[in-house]
């Protein structure tokens, strides 16, 4: 996406008229191509004048292996180039993206790709009172501190999502006329702060990525316009603790607040078996470090799978752990002694 992926052939933008003809012809041989894939051209707003690329969205659902090699044959492009899930190619001088998306993810990565930088810019305001927005929906990372112990997805329902942000549902779907609807859209949110876009206050990867975005630069040019800007709404109150907003999130998205109390119980558990049984405590016992640790931690759970072990460890008296671990480190040794280290097929008898 952007434009810029191809640099080995040339490219040019399209005129709003011509990019719709040619937009009309890749979707209809896309459909051809690929009948039991679903496929759409990423909405704009409605009064671009040009394009500096395509940006198309294919389902990878009975997607075939080899869908990129008759992509190749059927548009004959003079160069591709292959990054992550998305394939850029060159069709009669415009840089088309092809985006694969999963069938579960496709309706909520349709959604966050439209409009330019839209997805970009509302995530912004999901980060500052605790969520995360992306193609594959509104998520609830469960962290504490630098710890990040799990990303969940809560909803791929932009309703949801909108009135989450307190943004106008009707409003996006209806789609924009220009890049200043859009920009009246994002800061019409409560929850918008003009400083959390600012540049200076991202961390590198997302402001080298968001200084070369177009878009989001123009929404910064625009937002330093305080005109442009209702007094009450742009210095929404920065808040460290973002679980003060967990009673509001429970009320609006459906089943997340089961779902964050059978995470936190989950972590809680994780977090005891880390106590009783780490690396420091084996290695102390049994003497062996780095890799050769390793290989015996990594035995040891492979000869307990479904986190069977963490159940042992968890409901076990703590005096008993030293013994548990001996005991395993007893077995290891055995195998190793008879060359069977790579058969894991033992059964525990406790």
């Amino acid at each position: 996406m952007g434009g810029s992926a191809l640099k080995n052939t040339t490219t040019r933008r399209y005129l709003a008229a011509e990019y719709r003809e040619l937009a009309q012809e890749v979707w209809e041989t896309l459909e051809q191509m690929f009948p039991y894939s679903r496929v759409n051209i990423i909405k704009a707003y409605r009064n671009k004048d040009s394009f500096g690329d395509m940006d198309v969205l294919l389902c990878s659902e009975n997607l075939p292996s080899n869908w990129i090699d008759e992509v190749k044959e059927h548009f004959t492009p003079n160069e591709t180039v292959k990054n992550g899930n998305c394939l850029s190619f060159d069709c009669k001088e415009l840089q088309i993206d092809i985006i694969v998306a999963k069938p579960e993810e496709y309706l909520s990565s349709l959604q966050y790709l439209s409009f330019n930088d839209l997805g970009n810019l509302t995530s912004r305001i999901a980060h500052s009172i605790g969520l995360k927005l992306g193609h594959d929906g509104l998520s609830y990372n469960f962290r504490e501190g630098t710890n990040n112990y799990r990303n969940v997805v809560l909803t791929r329902d932009w309703k949801v999502v909108c009135d989450v942000l307190m943004l106008s549902y009707k409003t996006f779907k209806d789609g924009f006329d220009n890049l200043e609807d859009i920009f009246k859209f994002v800061v019409s949110s409560p929850f918008f702060n003009k400083t959390i876009f600012a540049l200076e206050n991202r961390n590198h990867a997302a402001r080298t990525r968001d200084q070369k975005r177009s878009t989001y630069t123009a929404f910064l040019k625009w937002i330093e316009n305080d005109n442009n800007l209702e007094e009450d709404n742009y210095y929404f109150p920065k808040v460290e603790d973002k679980s003060r907003w967990l009673p509001r999130l429970f009320r609006l998205i459906p089943d997340f607040e089961t779902t964050y109390h059978q995470v936190m119980s989950e972590w809680n558990l994780d977090k005891k078996f880390k106590l009783r049984y780490n690396g420091e405590i084996v290695s102390g016992l049994i003497g062996l470090k780095d890799k050769e640790l390793g290989k015996f931690m990594k035995w040891t759970k492979d000869r307990y799978p479904d986190n069977k072990l963490n159940t042992i460890v968890n409901t076990m008296n703590v005096e008993c752990i030293d013994d548990f671990i001996l005991h395993n480190y007893a077995v290891y040794t055995d195998t190793l002694k008879i060359g069977k280290l790579d058969n894991l097929a033992f059964k525990e008898e406790l």
